[in-house]
């Protein structure tokens, strides 16, 4: 989906939806969505250009002293910049006003602010909400019949929300103190161990992915067993990984 609004906010024209089943191996029932999502929001909103997919990699700075961190890195990729405003695509199953409510407490994207300073003037934040329709294909349904019940759902009312918001001086200040905290908690715990937050097992209504290590009598062979390692971040390129 990111990478259809990153096409529809940087070129001219329809967004050739056949493509996605090629370059990202979506299904059908994928494309009916994707379809009737970029239509929709195509004939609602106003479509600003910008400049997608902007990368980053800077080093942590000590809120103290001032003084750049040997250790730690802050990477990452920006949606959208379009003139002072970087945009922020999100999905939703539903979009109310507790939602909405929880995007300032968004230290992923104060942290987007911080690492484009000295690069771009950020004057606001603009969360770009698009909801999910719940609609689930029929056994026995067609896929035409999917596809006209997903239109028909979007049609109905505007599916669609921006947010702006302003992220001020002190919200940066404060998200730099915060995350060189988190930094010094690292260091430490790589010398003493880490401690298990058994709080946080099932957040989301399901298990953690790597409970079955915890719970494991013999958790390296668990590991070496049942789980594999891939690359770190593969969204991000080559050279924005390779360190300064």
């Amino acid at each position: 989906m990111h990478s259809a609004l990153d096409i529809l906010h940087t070129y001219e024209g329809a967004f050739p939806v056949a493509l996605m089943r090629e370059d990202y191996g979506l299904t059908d029932n994928d494309l009916v969505i994707v379809s009737a999502m970029l239509t929709s929001y195509g004939q609602r909103m106003e479509i600003p250009k910008g400049v997608c997919e902007t990368e980053f990699n800077e080093y942590l700075i000590n809120p103290v002293t001032g003084r750049t961190s040997r250790s730690f890195r802050y990477c990452g990729k920006v949606d959208m910049i379009s003139g002072s405003d970087l945009w922020e695509h999100k999905t939703a199953s539903q979009i109310t006003g507790s939602y909405l409510d929880k995007l300032w407490t968004d230290s992923q994207i104060i942290g987007y602010v911080w690492a484009m300073r000295g690069k771009q003037h950020i004057g606001r934040v603009v969360y770009n909400v698009l909801q999910k329709p719940r609609l689930r294909r029929k056994d026995t349904e067609a896929i035409e019949t999917y596809a006209k019940r997903v239109a028909k759902w979007y049609l109905e009312k505007n599916r669609f929300h921006r947010e702006r918001i302003i992220v001020g001086g002190q919200m940066v200040a404060t998200w730099q103190y915060d995350l060189w905290a988190v930094t010094q908690e690292i260091l430490r715990a790589r010398k003493v161990g880490f401690r298990r937050n058994t709080a946080r097992c099932f957040d989301w209504g399901r298990a953690c992915a790597y409970l079955p290590v915890c719970q494991a009598v013999n958790p390296e062979m668990v590991l070496e067993i049942e789980y594999e390692e891939t690359e770190r971040h593969p969204e991000l390129s080559e050279e924005t990984k390779r360190e300064k």
